[in-house]
């Protein structure tokens, strides 16, 4: 066994060292497969970890209340029109109430967008944007979580904002207006200058608190000067409420709906939500896992487009090397034999594939995560993590082995009665039942990744039982692909009957389509299932942009805003 193991590592080594390029080709197609697997895992666990591993972090403290949807106002002017939630008589019960209950609570008057403006020199011109600002007591805010400036590093909002006239922006913000730290901007409707005194991350406030953070980046303002920019003093949009040690936000959260509905008659008409510890974490746990099995369906399919390499690959192998596999059988080799030669081959392309991949995976998890950063609006701290490692090498010998079986039994039917015959003899076929026993099987093992990638998405196919439900959708899928394989299959035959004009390069390029016709036809496949995911990508991205457009459009009562400078 061991001499026959032996052998047949020998044999896969020196058919990839006669077939460098192709084996090259297959390997790179497994390698790009198993990369996106491996990038996109990693990013989906750094957003679960993000999301899940310190709500208080993420929530800024206990309880919060806040309205149901973020506001989003245009201040460029004392125009007196904003309703917060909460007005100056409001607030100063809640402080009352916070008092009386031992319980720490700071607000926030958030979601006006100001218009920013750069001084200029006396040879450049000014520089203006939008941005969502945010009005807060700098010396609480937030509880949990502290915000650190990058520029100059390290320093806290209560160290940065200590008068009326210093504001603090976001990096986004600070590129696009080509400031730093010290120069000088009008803001809003204040009719003095304020001196930038720090730039925080992009992630000091995430974007699935505030969806509007992914058009417009934001500044930090001092909340008791808010009546410099049109603003009611003492209102505010949100509260934030700490609680002393012991208490159970679950229990206080009843307390704090009842008490404060009862002193505010408002807050009863309106959609406010009380959100805790137990729903952020429940809300944050549903978007990671929407996400985490969303990406590793996209890099199945990338991983199975990335086999049709491999299959294109074994294909080619085993019809320039059929005279060789019929001297093989012709001097002892068995069938198994044969294909346990090819199976180590093909093992051995996945295998290396896949360790290439690991590496470039993990490289492109670092460049996700800044993309994942700038999605969600949170901070991904990057670290390798070992599970996406084992899954990527586990999926990338494991589809490549799977996808090449036909290919391989192909090679094991090979008669050496051909080799009495001239030319290069076209691979025998294996017949109906082996054949649809692989397929079955192929369809059987992408069935059980399916469906354990789905996990409680399986619910929403129907009432199946676990494992049916992702095998029902392969199967379709599966059918689904035959059906274009077919009409691809004849497509091609039709092609390579069209004349060649005598031109001898379209006669060859005729010719070569004709006697490859199954091949070509399952390439134009896959390439046509790469083109629709990323297709399905685009859509996705143009859809959210005009949700995002319309969401804009209707609050500030138009798609074009026109301010003076």
């Amino acid at each position: 066994m061991i001499s026959h193991l032996a052998f047949a590592l020998r044999y896969a080594l020196r058919n990839i060292n006669r077939n460098r390029q192709r084996a090259l080709f297959a390997m790179t197609s497994v390698a790009a497969g198993v990369a996106t697997v491996v990038a996109l895992r990693m990013l989906g666990l750094l957003l679960t970890d993000a999301l899940t591993a310190n709500a208080q972090a993420f929530l800024r403290s206990d309880i919060l209340v806040a309205p149901a949807a973020a506001p989003i106002r245009l201040g460029v002017q004392n125009t007196g029109t904003n309703q917060p939630l909460f007005g100056p008589q409001e607030t100063k019960l809640l402080v009352r109430w916070a008092k009386q209950h031992d319980v720490q609570i700071t607000f926030r008057l958030s979601g006006q967008l100001l218009q920013i403006v750069t001084i200029p020199d006396e040879d450049e011109t000014a520089r203006s944007a939008l941005a969502l600002s945010y009005f807060v007591q700098p010396d609480v805010y937030p509880f949990y979580d502290v915000i650190r400036s990058v520029d100059p590093p390290g320093r806290e909002l209560g160290d940065l904002i200590t008068g009326p006239d210093q504001v603090v922006v976001a990096r986004q913000l600070a590129t696009q207006l080509n400031i730093g730290v010290g120069d000088q901007v009008m803001v809003g409707a204040s009719p003095y200058p304020h001196t930038v005194t720090g730039i925080v991350p992009d992630a000091s406030e995430n974007y699935l608190d505030n969806p509007f953070g992914v058009a417009f980046s934001f500044v930090y303002l001092d909340y008791d000067y808010a009546a410099d920019y049109g603003l009611t003093p003492g209102s505010a949009d949100r509260a934030y409420l700490r609680l002393p040690p012991g208490q159970d936000p679950e229990v206080v959260v009843d307390e704090v709906y009842n008490d404060w509905r009862a002193m505010i008659p408002a807050l009863v008409d309106q959609h406010v939500r009380y959100d805790r510890i137990g729903n952020v974490l429940q809300r944050n746990a549903a978007i990671a896992d929407f996400v985490s099995r969303a990406v590793l369906l996209f890099s199945l399919v990338a991983l199975i487009i990335g086999s049709v390499g491999i299959v294109n690959t074994m294909y080619v192998t085993i019809a320039r090397r059929s005279r060789e596999i019929a001297v093989l059988k012709t001097i002892g080799l068995r069938r198994w034999q044969i294909t346990a030669l090819f199976m180590v081959y093909v093992a051995l392309l996945g295998l290396f594939g896949s360790l290439a991949g690991l590496a470039l995976g993990t490289g492109l998890s670092y460049l996700a995560r800044e993309v994942g950063e700038t999605v969600f609006g949170v901070e991904l701290p990057w670290r390798i993590s070992p599970e996406p490692l084992a899954t990527g090498l586990a999926l990338g010998v494991g589809v490549t082995v799977a996808f090449s079986l036909l290919p391989t039994l192909t090679a094991a039917a090979i008669r050496p009665a051909r080799l009495l015959r001239s030319g290069d003899p076209p691979p025998a076929g294996i017949g109906w039942r082996p054949t649809a026993l692989t397929l079955a099987l192929l369809v059987t093992i992408t069935g059980l990744l399916v469906d354990a990638i789905l996990g409680s998405w399986r619910e929403r196919l129907g009432p199946f039982p676990p494992i049916v439900g992702g095998l029902l959708l392969t199967i379709a899928a599966f059918l689904l692909l035959c059906l274009f394989g077919l009409i691809l299959w004849w497509f091609v035959g039709l092609v390579s009957r069209l004349p060649s004009l005598g031109n001898p390069h379209l006669l060859l390029a005729l010719r070569a389509l004709g006697q490859h016709r199954a091949r070509t036809a399952f390439s134009l496949l896959a390439f046509i299932i790469g083109m629709a995911s990323l297709s399905g990508t685009l859509i996705l991205s143009r859809s959210i942009s005009v949700l995002i457009y319309t969401s804009l459009s209707e609050p500030l009562g138009g798609n074009l805003i026109i301010v003076p400078l």
